[in-house]
């Protein structure tokens, strides 16, 4: 059984804020980085003159596809099964880019009709599709290193988990440090193209499973691509 009760639908927004406001602080102070307006260390000759470029200062907004994935390896006394659910989600993010160094990114995640379950323990069928979903919400530092063709980048924040399985009646649901490495490439004037991992929650001995000890592990893979303004 999961172990925390349904929660109003904008819980989760409203246990985002503070969190959020933090991080939008540590950004906009992490971002107070200049250029010279000429010379070898300028903006223009580091990364090109054009400002229309995929990585060039500015807002963008992009979407995405994600494969959703829960880990749950849990234990009663010497017996021990490991559960996996899954789920395909689509994406939607936006960002601000303060310099080629940082950004700042917001996601939201959805998972997109059944999820599935893969176990290892006997009695229990592989691949049985449960009516349920799975969600994230986030706001990340994104620290990157870029070339005009590519960018490395990391990503560090704060987000809120949930996943709802109809007949539960409850919902599992946790906030938490999230953090990913990714890569993107330019696909031409205003448009990247990125492949990304994120860590959303990872705990042990958590108590997903009344009577059982579980370590518990949630992340997502993801591709998409993005629009700089």
């Amino acid at each position: 059984m999961l172990y925390k009760t349904k929660k109003q639908g904008n819980t989760m927004i409203k246990n985002f804020i503070l969190p959020v406001a933090a991080v939008v602080t540590m950004g906009t102070f992490a971002a107070a980085e200049s250029y010279p307006a000429e010379g070898p260390r300028s903006h223009s000759a580091m990364y090109g003159s054009d400002s229309s470029s995929a990585y060039a200062d500015g807002a963008y907004v992009g979407f995405g596809y994600s494969y959703m994935s829960i880990d749950t390896e849990m234990q009663q006394n010497r017996d021990l099964f490991d559960f996996d659910f899954t789920g395909n989600a689509i994406t939607f993010l936006g960002g601000y880019s303060f310099n080629n160094y940082l950004a700042l990114e917001g996601r939201y995640s959805m998972t997109m009709g059944d999820l599935s379950l893969d176990a290892s323990s006997q009695g229990v069928n592989n691949g049985v599709d449960f009516d349920g979903d799975m969600q994230n919400i986030a706001l990340y530092l994104k620290p990157m290193y870029s070339t005009p063709k590519l960018a490395i980048y990391g990503l560090l924040g704060y987000g809120q988990f949930e996943m709802d399985i109809d007949g539960f009646n409850e919902v599992l649901s946790e906030s938490a440090l999230q953090w990913g490495l990714g890569m993107s490439f330019n696909g031409g004037e205003h448009l990247n193209i990125y492949i990304d991992y994120i860590r959303l929650y990872s705990e042990d001995d958590n108590s997903l499973f009344e009577d059982y000890s579980s370590n518990l592990t949630v992340d997502t893979f993801n591709a998409g691509l993005t629009y700089k303004f």
